[in-house]
């Protein structure tokens, strides 16, 4: 038989598998291999590539076409080994010799791709002959494609076999297994054209399921497992409890699945956006409650198949909206910026539970004085506290646990989040540091300090309590005899179609006067008394700032950092004039220690007057944009008390016991066509931080192009310091911050409104933070 004979039928599956229905359409004799951009490419398929591809959301091509492009057009930087061959190499043939690299050259942009292998002037070769020819062909084959002479190699096993011919299984195993070994994307080699080759998606194996990746777009340069489970779906009896592992459903079914990890989840529920809502009741609210799930984007290639540093995305929304399947929070463009650094990073975030069923706290035992520092331990039994929370804790162990089966080493693990999920990286980094989950922390607009932590009963008052009436539950009352029947309420809320439990849960917020973002706030669980808990350790046992005071917390770098008018997203513009509007949102925000805050009304109506020159947005002057004075005045409250001040506080405090590893920056570019009242309004700096900036003027570009820059540094070597990055100092007793604006990156001094700062942070504990 002739080994043509086995290898052409394995040459059309191969073919057959590169024009699959994800691929560009292509002609049955001939189509054009797509080109993918690399280091090194002398830049010739540019206009190609402005004209075919738009990218997704339309920023691949902007960014390509910025400074983020480069690294990638300069001569003589570093190449990806991405190494072509020609299918004719395949060929059972001693005489066709197409492999010549002059006429790979001039034809790189069009050379087709054969149906199938002529029979015409072939002449036969022995199995062993053949075998050593694609022997040969694995020294200059990348590992990802070794799946394709796998297969040729099983055809020559098959047609030794009729030939009569031996092969030597261990030589072929040897090669196999050294160029697994050897994975340098950085090779020097020249991108030739031409080639067929098969992109074999990778596995993770996990807890008895395959999870394997797929390529979302075809110049895309890492592999995307989206929503894999990292916890049982927190459902039915599970509702309001801490999550439960996945278990290893293959011991019980005997067989082990297997699953294309493509598709976005739709992250856990939560209400649309005002804009967004129609008048259906069952289309107010976007997600499900099966929603923990862990995203994982990891670099194709790794430089001598090392394991990555690992970034861990925590999104943000104020513990009540987002999801980790944002388009903004998409990892491509800073993907792809750390693969032309030489730095690649494997990316992953996860979904956590949020509003209700993330932060339902217990409600009061009968009796108990509003502010008693003491926990009800009956409803407690009954509902896990801080649970959002703890659903990180649980997604973070199993990113430690399995993401090496991705590429990403466990010991070099980066938190990174924004607003809420900046605060979750603070309060992990103090109250889950000692777990060797994550070695640095990089904080977006929220500090650990950032939200007040009441007692579960206080939490309850404001979020439990009024729900009996909307959800048509019993209310908690005392009986003549035994605990009062809050257990009867809490197994009506877990027995709530999730729709009508949220919809109930909107009398929280729909007349706040702060714009209804804060409802839910972390609760203090009791300090750690093994003698009554037998031996259970509570996660958040005494306030942020007496942790910070008492040292306890993880001694790891940190980069911290604002905009410029954080408050100004959280102020309804229709709030009216007067002193009372002012002090309702005081009360609105601080209501269970409200008694306590009003000692504080004097200095604080002095330290934010109803001056709109003094308010936020800042460097406005005297115009009101049409509003009352009292927009500005509580916009600059709102982002000082929540975000600026305990920015501060936390740089100025944590470096005391292990040095100055911290950073500090302050971002000053307002996001493009936002409203002017607005001002650099909190999230502004995301798109830049992730690599797809608003506007993509040549500044803008330069300015994300530095921040990718420093986050990438950040990752791997915890100093967001490095080559062609203007100097980053540290925070120090100084207050040295970098400031982010367009054709202005420079370094300041962090002194604005220095005084009133200080009041918010010396009374923090008046202010249960």
């Amino acid at each position: 038989m002739r080994v043509s004979t086995i290898l052409r039928p394995i040459a059309t599956l191969v073919q057959s598998a590169q024009s699959s229905p994800t691929s560009p359409a292509s002609s049955p004799a001939t189509r054009r291999l797509p080109q993918r951009h690399v280091l090194g490419d002398d830049g010739d398929d540019d206009d190609h590539d402005d004209e075919g591809h738009d990218g997704e959301g339309g920023n691949g091509d902007r960014l390509r076409n910025g400074p983020q492009d480069k690294a990638r057009r300069a001569p003589g930087s570093a190449n990806s080994n991405d190494e072509t061959i020609p299918l004719t190499a395949f060929r059972d043939s001693a005489g066709d010799d197409n492999d010549d690299d002059d006429q790979d050259d001039e034809d790189a942009d069009s050379l087709p791709v054969p149906a199938a292998a002529s029979r015409t002037n072939r002449r036969r070769k022995s199995a062993s002959s053949a075998a050593a020819n694609v022997l040969g062909l694995l020294d200059r084959l990348p590992t990802r494609r070794v799946l394709v002479i796998l297969i040729v190699i099983v055809g020559l096993y098959k047609a030794s076999h009729y030939a009569g011919v031996k092969p030597d299984y261990g030589v072929v195993r040897s090669k196999l297994e050294e160029y697994s070994a050897r994975y340098n994307p950085w090779h020097p080699g020249g991108h030739r054209n031409g080639i067929l080759w098969v992109d074999v998606a990778p596995l993770a194996h996990i807890k008895g399921t395959k999870y394997r990746a797929h390529q979302e777009d075809e110049e895309d340069r890492f592999w995307a497992w989206k929503a894999v489970p990292y916890a049982e779906p927190p459902t039915g009896a599970r509702r309001f409890r801490v999550a439960e592992p996945i278990k290893d459903r293959s011991k019980r079914a005997g067989t082990v699945r297997e699953r294309v990890m493509d598709t976005w989840d739709e992250g856990c529920i939560r209400p649309k956006p005002r804009e967004d809502r129609s008048d259906g009741p069952h289309e107010e609210f976007l997600g499900h409650e099966d929603c923990l799930k862990v995203n994982v984007f990891s670099p194709m290639q790794r430089p001598n198949a090392t394991l990555l540093p690992v970034m861990v995305w925590i999104h943000g929304g104020g513990f009540v909206s987002g999801t980790s399947s944002e388009e903004n929070y998409h990892p491509r463009e800073l993907l792809d910026r750390a693969i032309d650094l030489e730095q690649p990073f494997v990316f992953t975030s996860f979904n956590y539970r949020l509003g209700a069923l993330g932060l339902s706290a217990s409600p009061p035992e009968p009796g108990a004085p509003p502010t008693a520092p003491h926990i009800p331990t009956r409803p407690a039994s009954e509902l896990d506290l801080n649970v959002a929370f703890k659903d990180q804790l649980m997604a973070l162990e199993w990113i430690r646990d399995h993401i090496a089966q991705f590429g990403g080493d466990p010991d070099k693990i980066v938190l990174v989040g924004h607003s809420a999920g900046a605060m979750s990286v603070g309060l992990h980094q103090l109250y889950s540091g000692d777990r060797g989950l994550f070695r640095g922390a990089f904080m977006l607009s929220g500090a650990p300090t950032s939200f007040p932590v009441p007692w579960p009963h206080d939490a309850a008052a404001r979020t439990v309590h009024p729900l009996p009436g909307p959800a048509q539950c019993p209310s908690p009352v005392q009986r003549e005899h035994g605990p009062p029947q809050n257990v009867d309420l809490l197994e009506c809320l877990r027995g709530l179609p999730i729709e009508r439990l949220y919809e109930a849960t909107r009398v929280l917020t729909d007349d706040s006067p702060a714009n209804a973002w804060f409802p839910y706030y972390p609760v203090l669980e009791g300090e750690w008394e093994p003698e009554k808990e037998g031996g259970a350790r509570p996660w958040l046992d005494v306030r942020p700032s007496e942790r910070i005071t008492r040292g306890n917390y993880a001694k790891i770098p940190v980069v911290m950092g604002s905009v410029d008018d954080e408050g100004t997203r959280f102020i309804r513009p229709d709030i009216a004039e007067g002193e009372n509007e002012f002090l309702e949102v005081v009360k609105d925000i601080f209501d269970f220690t409200y008694g306590a805050v009003e000692e504080l009304l004097e200095p604080i109506l002095a330290y934010y007057p109803p001056d709109p020159k003094v308010g936020s947005p800042f460097f406005t002057g005297p115009e009101t944009f049409g509003l009352s004075s009292n927009y500005k005045r509580l916009s600059s409250f709102v982002g000082d008390v929540l975000f600026q001040a305990p920015r501060r506080h936390f740089l100025r405090e944590t470096p005391k016991d292990f040095g100055e590893d911290s950073w500090n920056y302050l971002y000053r570019e307002p996001r493009a066509g936002a409203q002017a009242r607005m001002g650099i309004q909190h999230g502004a700096d995301l798109p830049a931080w992730f690599g797809h900036p608003d506007e993509t003027d040549e500044p803008m570009l330069e300015l994300s192009w530095d921040m990718t820059g420093y986050l990438i540094n950040f990752v791997h070597k915890l100093d967001p310091n490095g080559p062609g990055l203007p100097r980053w100092p540290k925070f120090g007793m100084d207050r040295l911050t970098l400031q982010f604006q367009r054709d202005n990156t420079t370094v300041i001094e962090d002194s604005d409104r220095l005084e009133a700062m200080r009041f918010l942070n010396v009374n923090n504990p008046i202010f249960a933070r």
